[in-house]
């Protein structure tokens, strides 16, 4: 007797394909099978060529919401793909994960190098922005996001340290000209922008007290 391998269904005039699915399991079923394999196959190729991690992580996740139909059809005993859909989607994970991480790293290598090679202040900035922004496109990847928040926190802390940094030297250069008064001020500015930054104070509570005591040093008063 017969009996369909996807819907179960048996009987003695039940008639099945050479898959093993009966005909409205064949209707239903069967053009959902080929398109799922040619659509993950398709994006395992784009994956492998693509140089761009938003390529690929978009790719990744069509390779893995089609491996998870193939998954339901290897529950039933079909036959899919090689290796099966649920050793496949471990490895789409390991990919990911390695996308992943592979852009936090190089974000946060140009924003350092940026920070060091910059010829003004705003270029020196603008690599910590820029990767802030590009880390923030990774959030919506991956099941656990945790390593990329932290990439992205000590991105904001590195630029909110640094543009305090560069206040301070500003203020050092009013100073070498015997300009306390716009030195004072200079540091006030820094000091006011590390208050509002997103990054918590106490984090940079070195950095605000060397502020106020170089402010009382000049003869100024820290901002209350």
């Amino acid at each position: 007797m017969a009996k369909c391998i996807y819907c179960k269904k048996g009987g003695w005039f039940q008639q099945v394909s050479s898959i093993g699915f009966c005909d409205a399991c064949e209707y239903e079923h069967k053009p959902r099978l080929a398109d799922s394999i040619r659509i993950l196959l398709s994006s395992q190729e784009i994956i492998d060529r693509s140089k761009k991690a938003d390529t690929k992580l978009s790719r990744i996740s069509d390779a893995r919401r089609h491996c998870l139909i193939l998954k339901d059809f290897e529950t039933k005993g079909i036959s899919t793909i090689t290796p099966a859909p649920s050793e496949t989607l471990k490895q789409i994970d390991r990919v990911e994960r390695e996308v992943i991480q592979s852009e936090i790293s190089d974000a946060i290598f140009v924003a350092n190098q940026k920070a060091e090679d910059g010829n003004t202040d705003a270029a020196k900035l603008g690599g910590f922005n820029k990767g802030i922004d590009r880390l923030t496109k990774l959030m919506d990847y991956g099941e656990d996001v945790s390593e990329t928040e932290r990439a992205i926190s000590r991105l904001r802390s590195g630029r909110d340290s640094l543009r305090a940094e560069l206040l301070r030297r500003k203020a050092e250069t009013w100073v070498a000209k015997g300009k306390h008064a716009k030195a004072v001020d200079v540091l006030i500015e820094a000091i006011m922008a590390l208050r509002h930054d997103s990054t918590p104070d106490r984090e940079q509570a070195s950095i605000l007290n060397a502020l106020q005591d170089r402010i009382v040093e000049l003869g100024g008063a820290p901002p209350k």
